[in-house]
């Protein structure tokens, strides 16, 4: 069994409780599955991520998406643990058959907030959140199940916004390296493996149904081969955002519009250019 864990820590984008109609339509597909050769696994940027039947295709193997809106690592484990006990998993990626695909687009140029995400809090990771990324490497390893660590694109809009994001790969990439891993962070993504548009995402953070393929498309180019070759993270990622954005051609990535209130009952925006350097 292959599994790709889709590498998230919690920073703010759930959506709603686990226990709504997708989720349950989701795990009873998942008990009634002939075979699964590969679980993709993680929350929301999951449930709207990779589209399995796709996947599946492309890949010439079992692919099923069990990505979940605010899925927590802890319930990550115990699909985990649920899947090697049904099915003969041979590999594994975390980051999160089923996918959420919404046909709302975003128009290019049309991204734009009243207020900030704010900055992603490296230092509260907890000590449990690391200690089940331990159990799930260990029950991998016993069933001989190849563990895939990476993150899911997000807008270039969202990560400037959230302004420390090298802060939080730099952790993430030192965190699986000393677990014996490397760490694939496709908002780092070159484009000869990756080019998105405004339009790929329903928000600044999820994708609507065309980003939904695309970006499938784009797993499967990078997990079915490319992954394997020597100094794969070099040759198709940079090393760091702010090593992106040098590189990337001036653009404007949205508005920030934040709300200012006077001392009379009316208010103004004031808008902001979130663009390139």
């Amino acid at each position: 069994m292959l599994i790709f864990f889709i590498f998230t820590i919690p920073i703010a984008f759930i959506l709603k409780d686990d226990a709504n109609s997708y989720a349950r339509v989701l795990f009873h597909e998942f008990y009634n599955q002939d075979k699964i050769d590969y679980l993709v696994c993680g929350a929301s940027h999951v449930s709207h991520g990779v589209e399995a039947n796709n996947a599946s295709q492309k890949l010439g193997k079992a692919v099923f998406n069990a990505g979940t809106p605010s899925q927590k690592i802890d319930g990550t484990y115990a699909i985990l643990r649920q899947a090697v006990k049904l099915y003969k998993i041979e590999k594994v990626e975390y980051a999160g058959k089923g996918c959420v695909l919404d046909l709302e687009e975003i128009p290019d140029g049309g991204f734009s907030n009243d207020s900030k995400e704010g900055k992603i809090n490296v230092s509260e990771v907890s000590e449990d959140w690391k200690d089940t990324i331990d159990k799930i490497i260990a029950l991998c390893r016993e069933n001989d199940i190849e563990l895939i660590l990476f993150s899911m694109p997000c807008s270039d809009f969202y990560l400037n916004e959230r302004g420390n994001y090298d802060e939080y790969y730099s952790f993430c990439r030192d965190f699986t390296a000393e677990k014996g891993f490397s760490y694939y962070d496709f908002n780092l993504a070159r484009p000869e493996i990756l080019s998105l548009t405004d339009s790929d995402f329903r928000d600044d953070n999820h994708f609507c149904k065309k980003g939904v393929y695309v970006w499938t498309n784009a797993f499967c180019d990078f997990f079915g081969s490319k992954y394997k070759e020597e100094n794969a993270l070099e040759k198709y990622f940079y090393s760091s955002f702010a090593q992106k954005m040098a590189e990337m051609p001036e653009k404007i990535f949205g508005l920030y519009m934040p709300k200012i209130r006077f001392k009379r009952s009316f208010r103004f925006r004031q808008a902001n250019l979130v663009k390139s350097a």
